[in-house]
C-alpha cells in the first residue's frame, strides 16, 4: 500500500498509510459528518462553521461506495451520483487536512471499480439508479 505525505493542522509533515475499503452501514454517521462539515465550509467559509447537525443531505451526497481510512479514522469517501444529464459521476469528499489530490484520485478510482462491479453488470438504468440514490438520501435525512 503506498504512503502519502500531507500537511496536518500542526503544520508538520507526517507519513500515514491510507487504506481504501467499501462502505459499511456502520460508517454512515462518520460519512455524513464529513459531508456536512465540507458543506458548511463551502457555505460559510473556513472560520465561520455553524452547527452542522441540522443540515440535510443533498442529492450531491449520492450513494457512498468507498472510503479512505487513516489509523482507523474515516478521512474521506467517494460516492456515485447521477447528474442532470443522467450521466454517472463519482465525487470524493475529504476531511479537512486530507485534501490531497493523490488520495482523492485513488479513492475515486477504487469507487469506480466498485461501481462497475456492482452496477454495470446488472444493466442498471441511470434514471432508476438516481431514484434509488434519492430514496437513500431521503432515508438518511429522516433517520438523523
Amino acid at each position: 500500500m503506498p504512503k502519502f505525505v500531507w500537511n496536518q493542522k500542526v503544520m508538520e509533515k507526517q507519513t500515514k498509510e491510507i487504506k481504501y475499503r467499501q462502505v459499511n452501514l456502520s460508517d454512515l454517521q462518520a460519512i455524513k459528518s464529513i459531508y456536512r462539515k465540507i458543506h458548511d465550509r463551502s457555505i460559510n467559509g473556513e472560520d465561520n462553521l455553524h452547527q452542522h447537525t441540522a443540515l440535510l443531505l443533498a442529492d450531491r451526497f449520492g450513494l457512498p461506495l468507498m472510503l479512505a481510512d487513516c489509523d482507523k479514522e474515516i478521512v474521506g469517501f467517494a460516492s456515485v451520483v447521477i447528474n442532470k444529464s443522467a450521466e454517472i459521476e463519482i465525487n470524493s469528499f475529504m476531511k479537512n487536512g486530507f485534501e490531497v489530490d493523490c488520495i482523492a484520485r485513488s479513492l475515486q478510482a477504487n469507487a469506480q471499480k466498485s461501481f462497475r462491479a456492482t452496477f454495470l453488470n446488472n444493466k442498471t438504468d441511470n434514471l432508476k439508479l438516481k431514484a434509488h440514490i434519492d430514496s437513500f438520501v431521503e432515508w438518511l435525512n429522516s433517520s438523523n
